[in-house]
């Protein structure tokens, strides 16, 4: 089994995935999933609180950030209940193209079609009956724990997660604008 690192007071920045096969190591897909909760966990609070720094740069840096907090702890609960925690928009809000031009809706599922099969021509293999058969499939309740094919296009299509991800967005620009006050006035 994996171990995760030990939270670190001191640490300003972490990130941390949840591994998804394939891996070149069987053994890195053994992740301690209670570990994994509890960083979630902890890094929740201190972003929260403004314990630690944990936002990007720029206009949406606190926006990002709320999403890649929210987004690890909705991880831990789909992978301790095996069960979907929010509506997977793969192969509507986003897809992957492999470099021979085959096409899915994300990276677990497998191949939809090939674009050599339909001359090229994207929105012919987008729009097309195997396409439309997967979306079907993945809005009938399809999970994973994946971050790039699932939750980031799919935070966005689910309000009452996007609610939640602007309250955590202003909890913690208050808190890190409150910790650079106190740290001013120091």
């Amino acid at each position: 089994m994996v171990r995760l690192p030990e939270a670190r007071p001191e640490t300003r920045q972490d990130h941390f995935n949840y591994i998804r096969p394939p891996a070149p190591d069987l053994q890195e897909l053994q992740i301690d999933r209670a570990r994994y909760a509890e960083l979630a966990r902890l890094i929740d609070q201190d972003s929260r609180s403004g314990a630690i720094k944990n936002h990007y740069a720029g206009d949406g840096g606190f926006f990002r950030a709320a999403i890649d907090v929210y987004m690890h702890g909705l991880i831990a609960k789909t992978q301790e209940t095996q069960r979907a925690q929010l509506k997977c928009y793969a192969g509507t809000a986003g897809g992957v193209i492999y470099d021979e031009g085959t096409v899915s809706s994300c990276e677990i599922l497998e191949p939809v079609g090939n674009l050599r099969d339909y001359d090229w021509n994207f929105s012919r293999l987008w729009f097309s009956p195997a396409m439309q058969a997967r979306r079907k499939r993945v809005a009938a309740g399809c999970f994973c724990t994946h971050e790039s094919n699932c939750y980031y296009p799919s935070l966005p299509f689910n309000p009452k997660h996007l609610i939640r991800i602007k309250k955590l967005e202003r909890e913690m620009s208050e808190a890190w604008k409150s910790s650079a006050r106190s740290s001013a006035s120091n």
